[in-house]
């Protein structure tokens, strides 16, 4: 734990930023074409790098019932590798009058399997999308915490346990040069991914003789809420490339077909 103290003033300017950034739509650094949306480790990379996973979200796997609705399921193996280092700060934590600002320096996020799947047809424009993730990961977990009058700053290892993430929204695709283009027309604002780390209870270890002067003070909340941390996802709107190189030819074949309707 460092024993820096950060002033109010500079907990809420951070605050403030990290409220700016997410009204324009966040942008973090591209990973060789793939976006994977998961936690602390999720990836969502600046539009130049994403893919049409990042993209995925929207429809319910009913609307295949309709006959008017063509429902396809895809997977783009090249897709399914590590990741290092794609994401800096997590949407900050708030409960009762604590304030945590959550960000992970280093980490590593490992894709074991995906799943797309698209729905034509339903209602809306584009294509409805359900975005399936399983994954798993690691790195460095840092936090700028104010309890009242009490400021810490705090660092620990996290782990990612192995786990599902599903994302659901609307897409449009269209055919570029070097690969598909894919634009997100409705994805939700944030994701929620569950982690283990000591820091949580370090932070429970602070908050519990806090309680005595601050009776809205929920020690066990904030401890819980460090356990499942929500990561911000970009703006709906920028177009995002999915590289011809990172398709298979059979994966290639079966997109097409899709898209040709």
């Amino acid at each position: 734990m460092s024993d820096r103290a950060l002033g109010k003033e500079e907990l809420v300017e951070r605050a403030r930023k990290h409220a700016g950034r997410a009204a324009e739509g966040r942008r973090w650094p591209a990973v060789g074409g793939a976006v994977l949306v998961a936690g602390l480790c999720s990836l969502l990379p600046s539009p130049a790098g994403m893919s049409v996973l990042a993209a995925a979200g929207g429809a319910a796997a009913a609307l295949a019932q309709r006959s008017s609705v063509q429902v396809e399921r895809f997977e783009f193996s090249r897709l399914d590798r590590s990741y290092d280092s794609i994401v800096d700060e997590l949407a900050p934590v708030q409960v009762g009058p604590a304030t945590v600002l959550l960000r992970s320096p280093s980490h590593r996020l490992d894709l074991h399997g995906h799943q797309v799947e698209l729905v034509r047809g339903s209602a809306g424009d584009g294509l409805g999308a359900v975005l399936t993730l399983d994954v798993s990961g690691s790195g460095l977990l840092e936090a700028d915490v104010s309890l009242g009058t009490v400021r810490s700053q705090l660092a620990d290892e996290l782990v990612l346990p192995r786990q599902e993430i599903r994302v659901v929204g609307r897409i449009s695709v269209a055919r570029g040069e070097e690969g598909y283009l894919v634009r997100p027309l409705e994805l939700p604002e944030q994701i929620e991914v569950r982690i283990e780390s000591r820091l949580a209870r370090q932070l429970f270890v602070i908050c519990r003789p806090m309680t005595l002067v601050l009776v809205n003070m929920d020690c066990v909340e904030l401890e819980r809420s460090l356990s499942r941390i929500r990561v911000p996802l970009p703006a709906a709107g920028d177009a995002y490339l999915l590289p011809y190189a990172e398709v298979s030819e059979a994966e290639r074949l079966a997109f097409e077909r899709f898209l040709d309707g």
